[in-house]
């Protein structure tokens, strides 16, 4: 009986350590930011910690891929004084962020030009 007890006082320490889901994301909702929008075209110069692939690559693809076609997420922030890039209305439409004042677009399409958005 000794023995247990000396086992949940173990169990009850270890336990006590223990964190659950964590969020290994930094800036996870887009709210840190750098400055306002002001323009389409990337979280770049903007969005702390988070940027477009292409514009970290030393050499850019080759055909049939450009920096055109590659696309650039579009950074939305209630902070702007710009309405096309407002939350919740803006030039894509009209969204709510989950949670906070900010978000991120991406858009793929797959009929004709192809365009692919990455976020880092």
């Amino acid at each position: 009986m000794r023995i247990l007890g000396v086992y949940m006082v173990i169990l009850l320490a270890l336990s006590s350590m223990l964190k659950a889901q964590t969020n290994l994301v930094p800036n996870y909702s887009f709210e840190l930011n750098d400055s306002c929008p002001q323009l389409f075209g990337g979280v770049d110069p903007y969005c702390s910690l988070w940027f477009s692939p292409m514009c970290k690559m030393a050499n850019l693809p080759s055909y049939p891929y450009s920096t055109y076609t590659w696309g650039s997420s579009d950074y939305y922030n209630d902070c702007t004084n710009y309405s096309y890039l407002g939350v919740p209305k803006n030039d894509c439409g009209y969204q709510y962020s989950k949670s906070g004042n900010a978000y991120v677009s991406i858009a793929y399409s797959n009929i004709g030009n192809q365009f692919i958005d990455y976020k880092e």
